[in-house]
């Protein structure tokens, strides 16, 4: 079960408690130091005014510890907001400062990568542009997966182009205008 949250019940003084809970001042951790891969039971620690008594639910969790593993992948990418751009302007491919980034994550994570694809913004765009594009790694069926991505942003460079052109018309009348 993956634990994102305890339930953690107080007592003391109700000026204590109104305290610490306004303040935010709690937390509760689990202390990894020492473990090995494989699955461990973890005691939680509290951490809350001495002022206070606090229990939380669950007090042990179970942890799975694996390996990560490091694997390079090329990057694609895809431009988002499209509808937020003028259809007179054409977008190129972008020239990219890095093609491949290293991705960190268990080896059952890494078989699942089916691409890393670079996302690019371009709303309101009108003209070449250089951005920061964030990096996320899909899986065959399109979710995202969980993982570190080395570097997690690269640079990409796009030129916008536009094949209209205003151009100013002249013209000469031959013969004469009916009335």
């Amino acid at each position: 079960v993956d634990y994102t949250t305890v339930k953690a019940q107080i007592s003391g003084a109700a000026a204590d408690i109104l305290s610490v809970v306004s303040a935010k001042n709690y937390s509760v951790s689990a202390d990894l130091t020492g473990l090995t891969e494989g699955t461990h039971t973890v005691t939680l620690t509290k951490n809350f005014s001495n002022r206070v008594t606090a229990y939380v639910e669950p007090s042990r969790i179970s942890v799975t510890i694996k390996r990560k593993s490091t694997q390079q992948y090329d990057v694609t990418y895809d431009y988002i907001n499209q509808d937020k751009m003028d259809d007179i302007y054409i977008l190129d491919e972008p020239v990219f400062d890095a093609t491949r980034v290293s991705i960190r994550t268990t080896r059952e994570k890494l078989e699942s990568i089916a691409m890393v694809k670079a996302l690019i913004d371009v709303s309101g765009v009108t003209e070449n542009f250089e951005q920061d594009a964030i990096l996320v790694a899909y899986d065959q069926s399109g979710n995202k997966v969980d993982c570190d991505i080395i570097p997690n942003v690269i640079k990409a460079n796009v030129n916008v182009s536009s094949p209209n052109k205003n151009v100013p018309v002249s013209f000469e009348l031959n013969g004469a205008l009916p009335e």
